[in-house]
């Protein structure tokens, strides 16, 4: 079996081809290696978001509170995300 093809140059005229191989090129980004298999994770973040207030648990710290007069009405995907955003502020120095 012949494996010329290889080693021949391709031309990467396309600005977005070149651009999404440019890691490539950077040898030391290349050489510090990245894990093929999903990593388990070092932390399980769990929220529950009422209308009322928020609560989240990061075993086995807990925490939880009462929405202010502003977030009433709002989305429930924003309301996750800003209880997400207390998580990491509460559990900072926790999880780090």
């Amino acid at each position: 079996m012949r494996f010329d093809h290889l080693t021949k140059l391709i031309p990467l005229s396309s600005p977005v081809v070149r651009s999404s191989l440019e890691f490539w090129f950077q040898q030391e980004l290349v050489s510090k290696g990245v894990p093929l298999q999903p990593q388990a994770p070092s932390h399980v973040l769990t929220t529950d978001v009422p209308n009322f207030g928020w609560g989240l648990v990061c075993s086995p710290l807990l925490a939880r509170g009462v929405w202010s007069s502003k977030h009433v009405g709002l989305h429930i995907n924003y309301l996750q995300l800003e209880t997400v955003f207390l998580a990491l502020k509460t559990f900072q120095r926790w999880l780090c």
